[in-house]
């Protein structure tokens, strides 16, 4: 990297407090927050009101729904099963930027079923599933 020149010199005595600006902005910010977390758990309550006593000790396990131990296995699996609903797709209508981002959510689960015994197999086979490719469709036979 080139050595700053001109106005992108650092000056080491420039004040990194925030501005009044910006105070005011991330005060905003933590109050929107704020009030999205109390509808969050405004909105859980209600569930957890609504659901049956007999599910209610499933709702507040400790990877239950509430919990993203719950939700991101969920959309990584939506994930999956996008990718295996193009199996039956014709390549020509394959997504590029669809199946690359199924590869790249692919590979680190490989690496880390590598380590895991427990669950080894499983997520190996749920990651093989997410970045395999669609069947090509063999070629038509040249008539002769």
């Amino acid at each position: 990297m080139y050595p700053p020149t001109g106005s992108e010199q650092i000056n080491k005595n420039q004040n990194t407090v925030p501005t009044n600006q910006q105070h005011h902005q991330l005060a905003d910010l933590a109050t929107m927050a704020g009030a999205l977390r109390a509808n969050y758990h405004r909105i859980l309550g209600r569930v957890e009101h609504a659901l049956p006593a007999k599910l209610r000790p499933l709702y507040n396990h400790p990877a239950g729904p509430k919990t993203v131990f719950f939700w991101a296995p969920m959309f990584k699996w939506g994930l999956v099963m996008a990718g295996l609903a193009d199996m039956s797709r014709p390549a020509e209508k394959l997504s590029l930027s669809q199946s690359g981002v199924l590869t790249a959510t692919a590979v680190p689960d490989l690496e880390v079923s590598d380590r895991v015994s427990a669950a080894k197999y499983k997520q190996e086979q749920k990651a093989i599933a997410a970045a395999e490719p669609a069947p090509a469709e063999a070629p038509a036979a040249a008539e002769s």
